[in-house]
């Protein structure tokens, strides 16, 4: 005869994966409704947007020029030197003149 039974006939023993599937879930699911709150109020943190500056940048608007072309623009020369000139104030190589 036992006298310890930790459960009555019948009854199964607890399942930890059943409660840590729950767990998860809920996890999950307070996760994404503090990601959406935070999208709906637009606290998505500080954007970096370049500001205007004082002078309009001629580099700029061919860029955007060639950008538009698409695909004509490989040809045109003054695509070429705009995406060279782009290319050395990014690498920071020295001016050649």
């Amino acid at each position: 005869m036992r006298l310890f039974r930790p459960f009555a006939i019948g009854m199964k023993p607890p399942r930890p994966g059943r409660a840590l599937l729950v767990l998860g879930l809920g996890v999950v699911v307070v996760a994404l409704l503090l990601w959406l709150s935070a999208k709906a109020t637009g606290d998505a943190g500080p954007s970096v947007q370049p500001g205007p500056s004082g002078k309009a940048d001629p580099l700029r608007a061919d860029l955007l020029r060639c950008n538009e072309l698409g695909a004509a623009a490989l040809d045109e020369a003054t695509c070429k030197e705009a995406w060279a000139e782009n290319r050395r104030r990014f690498l920071g190589a020295p001016e050649t003149r």
